[in-house]
């Protein structure tokens, strides 16, 4: 069976690296984000589980907000 997970942005800040792309195979707690947060830490993005990059809904540069979906991942289980 095949799910489509949501990875979303946790905060306030800028894409400052994506470290996937479409079709990319992901695993359980790989990164695949960095934000650069209105503080000016970088704060990085992972998930909990693995499969593949469904679609990407963000570019480097681009402001983020908590709760802003970056990518739907499609899970298999």
């Amino acid at each position: 069976m095949n799910y489509k997970e949501l990875v979303i942005s946790p905060h306030y800040g800028k894409i400052a690296e994506i470290y996937i792309e479409k079709g990319s195979r992901i695993n359980e707690g790989e990164q695949l984000f960095s934000i650069q947060t209105l503080d000016g830490n970088m704060e990085y993005v992972s998930m909990g589980a693995y499969g593949y990059i469904h679609s990407l809904e963000v570019c480097e540069g681009e402001d983020v907000i908590p709760g802003m979906v970056l990518a739907f991942v499609q899970t298999e289980f």
